[in-house]
């Protein structure tokens, strides 16, 4: 190509300057034409679909074609010549792919969950702020039955929840019954100074063991076969154990034990009451509530 083909070829299609403009105005107008049709469809749809999972894979698909619509358009207007194709091509890829991101990552993320597994149907998670039991995993949400906070009652509420899969990767997630339907719960209970507190520490050692043998015999055989196999590999102690802390206006005795996650709650109340009541039967005494009466008679007047 010659100097002179290649400036003839910079110059194709706006040696006229009217037309040049009216290329531009023509433009501007399709663009604002498909952005109304565009907005007006997705009122139509949101209209017509009930499904929120339906309704987002035909949005995306809207805006995609939306987007290969005004493309080709412009294409139309603005260029003449095959040597362009390459670059308008890859120009539609790339917005493509912002486009559709969202819906990518979920896609990568159910492969990601299907082949790693870091959680399954009926194990219970927290991830994205939310905790429930998984009831099912489609290529773009994870479907949660809501439980309350872990520590607490631990009932469902009620409300399902439908949490994006991309948010594995964003965000931290935990599994309560990941390999092993057993997690480390702590109770703790607090006892005055002027306890003997060796008797306190083995009368809690007892209580800790009885109650966590209670546990262990009425799990499934298969989970506490996968509990031990989960010790072994960390080297973890299956054993409860009990520490002592000064706190306050007592000694605050703590025991760890381990206990199947969706009896935490009522686990939790077992082992707090045994240890109260084991505590009354050895007369160790624990801090009772110091209220102060304040004499409202007497006042000072300010000069």
């Amino acid at each position: 190509m010659s100097y002179e083909d290649y400036l003839a070829y910079l110059n194709t299609g706006i040696e006229d300057p009217a037309k040049f403009f009216q290329r531009i105005l023509l433009s501007l107008v399709l663009i604002g034409v498909l952005l109304l049709m565009s907005r007006g469809l997705t009122w139509l749809l949101n209209n017509w679909i009930d499904d929120p999972k339906r309704l987002q894979i035909t949005i995306g698909w809207k805006r995609l074609a939306t987007l290969f619509i005004s493309l080709g358009i412009i294409m139309k207007l603005w260029f003449t010549r095959m040597e362009s194709l390459a670059l308008v091509i890859t120009i539609i890829g790339f917005v493509s792919v912002l486009a559709l991101r969202g819906l990518i990552l979920d896609i990568m993320a159910y492969l990601y969950i299907s082949f790693r597994e870091p959680f399954d149907i009926g194990d219970r998670i927290e991830i994205a702020g939310f905790k429930g039991d998984v009831l099912d995993i489609d290529f773009l949400q994870i479907h949660l039955l809501e439980v309350e906070s872990i520590i607490s009652t631990q009932q469902s509420t009620g409300r399902s929840l439908m949490i994006p899969n991309r948010k594995i990767f964003e965000e931290a997630s935990h599994n309560y019954s990941y390999k092993s339907p057993f997690i480390k719960q702590d109770v703790s209970i607090l006892i005055d100074f002027d306890n003997d507190r060796e008797l306190a520490f083995r009368e809690a050692a007892r209580i800790a063991y009885e109650v966590h043998q209670e546990i262990i015999e009425h799990a499934e055989p298969d989970d506490v076969e996968a509990f031990e196999k989960s010790l072994a590999i960390g080297n973890t102690e299956k054993k409860p154990s009990v520490h002592i802390l000064v706190k306050g206006i007592g000694f605050e005795i703590t025991v760890t034990y381990f206990s199947d996650y969706h009896r935490l709650a009522y686990n939790n109340s077992r082992m707090q009451l045994a240890l109260y009541d084991g505590f009354q039967a050895k007369n160790i005494t624990m801090p009772t509530a110091q209220y102060m009466q304040l004499d409202m008679t007497d006042h000072i007047e300010i000069t």
